[in-house]
């Protein structure tokens, strides 16, 4: 290769050479003036503080109009129901319910996270059905941040379940006005029912569901619960005319006029002597019949 060659490959080479560091300036050029028009991103800033510790609704008498706090409850399973009041953090995240069986000394497990961006309309309550019936169990519940910020336990509470009793009738039928209710109550484990508690409510459509009939009494049928159905009559509740075994009775309207109604009943094991709240029961699915 003589002179004149080289000389024209070196200017080749310096003129790409050239050329890529040219394209490179204009990238980070681009790069800079990018970033100048771009926000700036905050700090991160961590976040020490966790939730307030959350808290649990209290627990309603069993012949309240609204049931609330933890109970029996039944949707084609035995199961318990806990609820909860929400906490008010802005960067909430969820909720963490822990569950310890047969004595609060044992250790608690968490058994569900309750994650606020996917139930939305369950996240103040939630439903146990992977537990067995006369088993104590006990539950706390601790709220979550976004920055995994646990709280401090919320206070503890604990349920024994029964076995639900089984509505016999009405149930899908057509009645007159003088209702009897029967239920088999299924008592085992050695557990008596010590009171019933009967709850009647008015469908008026699928959007008004009305309870208008309330009545709790007590358990006189010992021995018969689970060979022959237990028969209770409808009676106003104004009237005073009650059964000698009814606690109380409260209701909306003397008479039931022609409907649709549902009715489930309770059975309750132990009870509180000091508050009357119900520690251990059973509830039966809701059974529907109609007066004509």
């Amino acid at each position: 290769m003589d002179l004149k060659e080289k000389v024209l490959m070196n200017r080749q080479k310096m003129r790409f050479r050239n050329s890529h560091i040219r394209t490179i300036v204009r990238l980070l050029v681009i790069i800079f003036f990018t970033m100048l028009l771009i926000p700036g991103c905050p700090d991160v800033v961590e976040d020490p503080y966790p939730p307030a510790k959350p808290v649990l609704v209290e627990k309603s008498h069993p012949e309240d109009w609204v049931e609330q706090g933890i109970d029996a409850d039944n949707a084609g399973k035995d199961r318990i129901v806990l609820m909860w009041r929400p906490n008010t953090e802005d960067d909430l995240s969820g909720y963490i319910v822990y569950r310890a069986d047969s004595t609060a000394d044992n250790e608690f497990r968490p058994i569900a996270m309750i994650d606020l961006f996917q139930n939305i309309e369950t996240d103040t309550m939630y439903y146990d059905d992977s537990l067995s019936t006369y088993v104590r169990y006990f539950y706390y519940l601790t709220a979550v941040d976004l920055a995994e910020n646990e709280s401090r336990p919320s206070d503890t509470v604990s349920y024994l379940l029964l076995n639900s009793p089984l509505p016999h009738a009405p149930v899908n039928e057509s009645v007159d006005s003088n209702v009897i209710f029967e239920w088999m109550d299924r008592a085992s484990h050695y557990y008596y029912s010590n009171e019933y508690v009967i709850r009647l409510e008015r469908l008026y459509d699928i959007n008004n569901i009305e309870a208008i009939w309330i009545c709790r009494f007590t358990n006189v049928w010992f021995g018969y619960e689970n060979t022959t159905p237990i028969p209770f009559p409808y009676f106003p509740a104004g009237s005073q005319n009650w059964p000698d075994n009814v606690i109380s009775c409260k209701g909306k309207v003397d008479t039931l006029s022609p409907g649709l109604y549902r009715w489930k009943v309770k059975a309750i094991g132990e009870v509180d002597n000091k508050t009357g709240l119900d520690e251990s029961g059973g509830e039966s699915e809701w059974a529907y019949f109609s007066i004509e």
